[in-house]
Order: structure tokens, then sequence, then C-alpha cells
């Protein structure tokens, strides 16, 4: 049977599928109201829960543990929307409904706004909802004309400004504000309630805004940014962290000036948060700090890390059941740290993660498991970093567990579900040549069958075959990387060379890749017309990032031209966003290639300091200082960083032909530090083309334009490297005649 409803806004089910339930608001709003079906009778019929003209209805929210639907509820103002809006809630048993928070309950200068985020405990003895500041609130803005009674009123005048105040002391600087408002204009500050004392208790402030809670009935997590907010516009997020009380609202500050991971565990009982190279673990009850990582003399931080910043840990997968133990990953392996008596610890995995440098990890095979017991079988699988393979493990979490190799292999493994009840596993397989089908497996993994065969077109095609490759780098990095060659590969031919790169790619060699347009080259496509493709890796120091880029990929192409295979004249160099800075660097440094594409690239580092990053509204100062840049420091205190590292400062030394490509709205790298590039390039009387693809961002969305960039990158590096026919738009430009 089928029903139809008209005019829906909201539909919800319950968690056990017995109710669904939905809301109709209708133009008029006459009729509007919550209305539900029991799906456990034999005739699915619609009930009306609740209905009243010119009131507005949302965020409902099953409790099916109490029978109980949660709703909100506004009355229609002058403008058709809700105003004085409450919460109650249906019961499905006794078709009561209650209202539990009206305008009488609320805080002072708070208010329950229309658009909510109602959520119920599994247990459904507590909901929570959202409050706002009364600062927040839609004010509606006054109709002004001007006729000859207010045309030298100033005050009238002055509604009518459109202004963007800039303040030096803005928490967020303007751009990142319009950006916070449009994605947080419906931001609600958490309270709770419960339904068992009947008590409201507002969690969230203007201070801590952000609270995190599960399923435990005592605590949650505060976070708050509001002392670092004007800074963080330079160092990136930070945050202080606060224990909250959800009974009765008090909270306590566990720790100050966080980057990183925070958990509060599915019991309550504590909360583990990673600082300084270390992970911490805060008892909840008797306020206490210990460093749990510290003691063990094993490496918990990224030790590979080379941005200038505090390196980032390896994560948590989660913890054992009653809040015993928290699992945190090392760099390879898997540990329990116990949250009682003396704070032991046990490596999960045996020790087995460093012993053959793979990074062995928890697979999560249930979305919604919350913690591990000590009895149950866990799968790992397992990177190799020499081999770039991939193995499966399984053990218990338990003391005397040990770890078991289920699967080896040299592709990329990924384990995807188990069967509820029975050992019956989905994973995929896959590597560059072999697309990630579905396989079936019982738990030995001995004779899996595959299930799906998605690509069986790809028998056609000359698709290629990826190898790794190692190499010293100039300043004496160990790197890795690899090449794609032909299927047909012939070690006596000579091949053009194209190199595509943005840091470290190394890791993806057994990952499938799909052709497509987009905003680097199709592999495929330039493999099939004589290219062989290196993908190499780069290490960096701190404040001289084009030099490494250099070192790093030059030696690796210098050790491929060892092989015999490559045409020294045909080397083609690509890169996008960072890539492309570091392919717009590379030419400035070097001679060894025929032809250099950037997409994106940043040309003037003292420039680019300071732009915007459109998406997010922040400055672009902290990924110069901190991030991705490697700078580490500022334009005044590091000022012959930014100069020596910015391409347009050694253009003059550029003989490589050079394509540059900018989206004209691109909202990651200001599109000027292209022009900034081309009209140095031009200047000097250089060969550089700029592709400007009009109402684009940082990567082209429309096809079109997607297709374009493609097949003129292409006829560029095959001008250069196998020597084509050039085609007219390189060799003439194209004159601007109106669209």
């Amino acid at each position: 049977s089928e029903l139809n409803f008209q005019n829906v806004t909201e539909f919800t089910f319950d968690s056990i599928s017995a109710n669904f339930s939905y809301i109709i608001s209708e133009e008029s709003a006459k009729k509007n109201g919550i209305y539900n079906i029991s799906l456990t009778g034999s005739l699915p019929f619609p009930i009306k829960v609740i209905e009243e003209a010119n009131t507005h209805y949302s965020g409902i929210s099953w409790n099916h543990k109490k029978g109980l639907l949660a709703y909100v509820s506004g009355k229609e103002k002058k403008n058709g929307q809700p105003d004085s809006c409450e919460i109650s809630f249906w019961s499905s048993d006794s078709k009561i409904i209650t209202k539990f928070a009206d305008k009488n309950s609320y805080p002072k200068d708070w208010f329950i706004p229309f658009k909510n985020n109602l959520k119920w405990t599994k247990d459904g003895d507590r909901l929570f909802f959202g409050y706002k500041p009364l600062i927040d609130s839609t004010i509606d803005e006054e109709t002004i004309t001007f006729a000859d009674s207010n045309y030298y009123d100033i005050n009238q005048i002055s509604k009518k400004t459109e202004l963007d105040l800039w303040h030096w002391n803005d928490p967020r600087i303007k751009t990142n504000q319009r950006n916070w408002w449009e994605k947080n204009k419906d931001f609600t500050y958490t309270a709770v309630y419960h339904l068992n004392t009947k008590k409201i208790v507002q969690l969230a402030d203007l201070n801590i805004s952000s609270i995190n809670f599960n399923e435990n009935p005592q605590f949650a997590l505060g976070i708050s940014q509001t002392p670092y907010m004007k800074e963080m516009t330079w160092k990136g997020p930070i945050y202080d962290l606060y224990l909250v009380n959800i009974v009765d609202g008090t909270k306590k500050l566990v720790e100050k000036e966080v980057k990183e991971d925070m958990e509060l565990s599915p019991f309550g009982k504590c909360i583990a948060y990673y600082k300084n190279k270390n992970w911490f673990l805060y008892d909840n009850y008797k306020d206490t700090t210990v460093n749990l990582t510290e003691r063990t003399k094993f490496v918990f931080w990224d030790d590979e890390s080379d941005v200038p910043d505090e390196p980032g840990s390896f994560g948590s997968p989660g913890w054992l059941q009653d809040d015993d133990a928290i699992l945190i990953n090392s760099k390879y392996d898997v540990w329990s740290f116990f949250t009682g008596g003396n704070y032991g610890y046990l490596i999960q995995t045996a020790n087995e993660g460093k012993l053959s440098k793979t990074q062995i990890r928890v697979v999560k095979l249930d979305p919604e498991k919350e913690f591990y017991t000590v009895k149950e079988s866990v799968y790992f699988t397992g990177f190799s970093e020499e081999f770039k393979s991939y193995n499966l493990y399984t053990t218990t979490f338990s003391i005397l567990g040990t770890l078991k190799l289920t699967e080896y292999s040299d592709k990329k493994l990924r384990l995807i579900a188990k069967a509820k009840n029975t050992e019956s596993y989905i994973f995929t397989k896959e590597s560059y040549d072999e697309f990630p089908d579905l396989w079936i497996s019982d738990s030995t993994f001995s004779k899996p069958s595959r299930i799906s065969e998605v690509n069986p077109q790809m028998k056609d095609f000359n698709w290629g075959k990826t190898s790794l490759v190692k190499w010293k780098s100039y300043e004496g990095f160990d790197l890795d990387g690899f090449v794609i060659k032909p299927d047909n590969f012939d070690p006596k031919k000579k091949y053009a060379l194209l190199v595509y790169y943005y840091d470290r790619f190394s890791n993806t060699m057994n990952t499938f890749y799909q052709p497509r347009l987009n905003h680097r080259p199709c592999y495929q496509w330039y493999q099939n017309d004589g290219y062989i493709i290196f993908v190499p890796d780069i290490k960096y120091n701190i404040g001289n990032p084009g030099n490494n880029a250099v070192s790093c990929v030059v030696s690796g192409v210098r050790e491929l031209l060892k092989q015999g295979y490559i045409d020294s004249t045909a080397i083609a160099i690509q890169g996008h966003s960072w890539g492309g800075y570091q392919t717009a660097y590379m030419i400035t440094k070097t001679n060894l290639f025929a032809a250099a594409c950037a997409g994106a690239p940043v040309g003037n580092m003292t420039s680019a300091y300071s732009g915007i990053r459109l998406e997010s509204g922040l400055a672009r100062q902290m990924q110069y200082e901190h991030q991705q840049s490697r700078i580490g420091g500022t334009l005044w205190d590091s000022l012959s960083a930014y100069i020596n590292n910015s391409p347009v400062f050694q253009a003059s030394t550029v003989k490589t032909p050079f394509l540059i490509m900018f989206g004209d709205i691109d909202d990651a790298v200001p599109w000027q530090q292209g022009i900034e590039l081309y009209l140095a390039m031009r200047r000097l009387n250089k060969n550089c083309v700029m592709l400007q693809y009009r109402n684009e961002p940082h990567i082209p969305r429309r096809y079109p334009n997607k297709m374009d960039y493609a097949l003129k990158m292409k006829e560029f590096f095959d001008t250069y490297c196998l020597k084509k026919t050039a085609p007219d738009w390189l060799l003439n430009g194209i004159e601007y005649r109106g669209k």
C-alpha cells in the first residue's frame, strides 16, 4: 500500500521503526500539525498528534524507550515566522501532550529558536536541545523610503548604510565573521531536560559554546575557543577543555590551550586529551590528571611532521567496557592504557607494528559501537611503510590476547562490514589497476569470493601498473615515490616523463586511480600517449620549502634517468595549489623540465601571507607561521625566508615554458597570485600563458572548463615533450571579444 501526504516539511522514524511521524506546514498555516503512523498494526493510518492554525512545528525526535515524541512549536507572527517557541512531547500511549520548556522557563536573555536540534539519549531519560541568546534573535528590518520629510535625516539615511567595519580587536576578521555567520546562524547552545526530575539544565553559554555529550548520565565535555579567538587568526584552532556536570550545570576547567584530540569516556569516568606529544587522562570524579604515554618512551606523535607547529597525535580508536581502558595509537601499534590502579598499559598489537614498520589500526565495523569488550574479536589493518602493502589482523582486547595475521596482500585492503549474526565479512581490495570491487569471506579469509564487477571494460584498455621507487634527496632525506608504466612497457624505449606531486603521495601507490577530469593530469591518458608518470614524495625543513621541493623532486627524476628509459629532453612537471607553488618555484632553480604547469600557485609569499582564504574567511597567516607553507615565522621576523621562497623574486632565471591556471573566484589562494606570476614573466619576456577560468573556485567545477583545462594542459605538454605542432592558442593567444 502507498500513502501520500502533501506539504510535509519534516519526517522521522523512531529507532526501532515502530512509529513514523511527520510535520505538515501549509502556506495558509490553517492546518499545520504533527501526525503519527504506528507501524506495528495491520493498517498504517495517520493520527493527529497536534494541529493548530497559525502555529509552526519543527525538530521532531522520538524516544522509543518511553514512547515519547518531542517537538518545537511556535506561534506565527506578523512576518509569517514562528515566535515564542516552546518544546513539548507527546505520549504514544496516553496521547497526552506535556509542555516542558516555554518562555516562562527561558534563562534570562535567552530564547528557544524554532530551528533546533532535539536528541534523546538511548535510555530515554534525557532530551538535549538548544537555546540562543537574545542578541542572536532576528530583528525585522525597517522599510525606509526617502521623501522630503526625511531626505536630510542623518539617522534615517544611516540605516541604509552598507558597511563592514574591520576593528583591530575583532575576535574574528570580518570575512571569517561572515563565513561563520552563514554556517552557524542556526547554531544553538546546548541544554538538557531530565525526564525523571523534570528539570532543565543549561550547559553551554557564551564562553563555553560547544558541548560534546554521550550516553552517560553525569558528564559532558565543554569546549571553549573564546580566549583565543584573535590569535587563532595566525595560530590556528586552540581550545580550553571543561568538564560539564549535566545534572547541575557546573563546569570545571580541565586543561588550557589544547589543540587536538579530546575524548569523553562512554561511561563518563574520565576525559582523555592530547597535548605536547603526550596523552593525558583526567579522572572526572577524583579531579586528577595523569600523563599516560610519557612512561612508555614510544612515539605517540607524528615524528615525521615537518610543519612549524606541535606535531599531531595518531588518534584514539575508542575505549574498553566500563571505561576500564582507553585505546591509543602509537606510530605503529595500538595500546591499551588502563584508567585505574597504577595506570598500567599493554601493547595490544604485540609490538608487531614497530618491528615490521607497519602502521596497525583498529577497524570499526559497527559505526554505533561505543566501546569494546575484552573478549570480542577485533580486526586491524596494517600498512607497510616500506612496501606500501596491506595486512589484516585479528585479536581480542584481553591481557593475554595475541595478534593473528589473517590476510596479507600487496594490494590495498579495506574491511567494510561484518554480518550481525554470522562470521561473514565484506571487504575491498584494490590497486592502481584493480577497481575496489566487493568481496565476501568468512573469518579465515582463506577463500574469499568477489561479488561485484563494476568495471569489466578495464580489460580493453592499456591501464598501466605502478612500481615503487626509493632514493635519497640532495639533503640526505630517504624518499619514496612510484612510477606508472604502460602494460606494454619497453625498457629499451625512451619515454617522456610527467612528474605529478603534492607533498607525500607514495602511500597511494596501491589506490585505484579513477580516470577523471579535474585539476590533475589523467594518468591513463598520458601513459597511453607515451609518458611515464612519476609521483615523488617531498620532505621539508622549516623555512626552506622551495629548495626542499627542488632537492627531492630533481634528485628523484635524476634517479629515474639512470634507468635509461626516460628522454631527458622530454620531462614535464605539474602541480596544483601547494604543488603549483612548488612547480613555479622549481623552474626558477632548474632547467631540467621541458614544460611546467602550475594550477592555483602562490607566486609571492609576502603578499599571500595576509591574503584571505575565501572558503573560510580566514587569513592565510597561520599556514605560513604554523602549517603547510612552513616558513615558521612572521613577515617581520622572517622576511628573508618569505622573499627567498617566492618565485616572483627569482623569475628572471626561468627558461622553462610555463602554463598557469586559476579560477578567478579561487576560494583558497587569491587568484591575484597568478597575476603576479604572469606579470613578472611577461615583463621579463618569458614564455608564459595563464588560463583564467571565469567564476571558478580553487578547482574548476563546470565540465566545459574542466575539459578545456585538461585538453590545453595536454596540448601544452605534448608541444614541448612530444614535439607535436603547437596549437594556435599557445602560439598566438586568444583575443578578448566580449565573451
